[in-house]
């Protein structure tokens, strides 16, 4: 399950249904002695809201670049599935807490009452679109948890008799020769062959898995946007069998937006608002 600040702890945990819960301290910028106490501040009693939150943590364990990671990795989807907001809130969240815990140290009550919803700004804020959605979560957790960049190309991607990156890893052991893949440029790296010349290692991530793939020199400069973080392609990949370890070659190389564009035929709109 991803993670969440109600039902996730520092480590990862399996519940009575035999659900592994994602390990709060498993997200970038986050630190075990900020997820204890937050796990500490919330006992038995799950937080109700950000408001509820920021009351009850202490600006001391948990700081602004902890909520924005908490928030973009969907912790707080519990309580407020609007991440683009929690992230927006998150100085306001470190501002209730401080005021929160000068009124506790100091044995007195807020005097303007406790700190609700009203006081977290952004209320109309719209929420990530998918993709960026995804993207921040991929940046804060190393991994897709709640869906996956290229699950809307579906149609596309069986009408282009695409192979699944795990059924394509698994078949290369066994003889496969090429496939035609699909997936989101998750890593790159430029690395120099013996001959002098430059190869990339780029990382193309599906909702089956993730795969390594080379592209040489001769190629990188027309495919330099293609292979940019982020992009969703579609690769014809070729099995090299020369080393110990099958290795993955492009051999070309498109933009997976672009092949939907053609291969649709109509944009439906709806309109909710007048």
């Amino acid at each position: 399950l991803p993670p969440s600040i109600n039902t996730s702890d520092a480590d990862f945990t399996v519940d009575e249904e035999n659900r592994i819960h994602y390990a709060l301290t498993a997200i970038r910028n986050v630190g075990r002695q900020a997820i204890e106490h937050i796990a500490e501040m919330r006992g038995d009693t799950p937080f109700a809201s950000l408001a509820d939150f920021a009351r009850r943590i202490s600006p001391r364990f948990v700081n602004k670049r902890a909520l924005e990671s908490l928030a973009a990795a969907g912790a707080f989807d519990c309580i407020d599935a609007n991440r683009a907001r929690v992230f927006a809130c998150a100085e306001a969240i470190m501002a209730i807490a401080s005021r929160s815990e000068e009124g506790r140290l100091g044995g007195q009550n807020d005097l303007f009452g406790e700190a609700g919803e009203e006081d977290l700004p952004h209320a109309a804020m719209l929420d990530w679109l998918p993709a960026e959605r995804l993207s921040r979560e991929y940046e804060a957790i190393g991994s897709f948890l709640t869906g996956h960049p290229i699950d809307a190309y579906q149609p596309v991607l069986k009408k282009q008799a695409v192979t699944p990156v795990r059924e394509f890893a698994a078949g290369a052991q066994s003889g496969t020769a090429a496939a035609r893949i699909a997936g989101i440029v998750v890593s790159k790296q430029i690395r120099r062959t013996r001959s002098g010349g430059r190869l990339a290692v780029i990382g193309l991530s599906d909702p089956s898995g993730q795969v390594e793939c080379v592209a040489f020199s001769e190629a990188l400069g027309a495919w330099a946007q293609l292979t940019e973080i982020g992009t969703p392609v579609i690769a014809n990949v070729v099995v090299d069998r020369a080393g110990d370890m099958p290795r993955y070659r492009i051999q070309d190389l498109k933009s997976l937006e672009d092949v939907a564009a053609k291969l649709t035929h109509a944009l439906h709109i709806h309109v909710t608002d007048s």
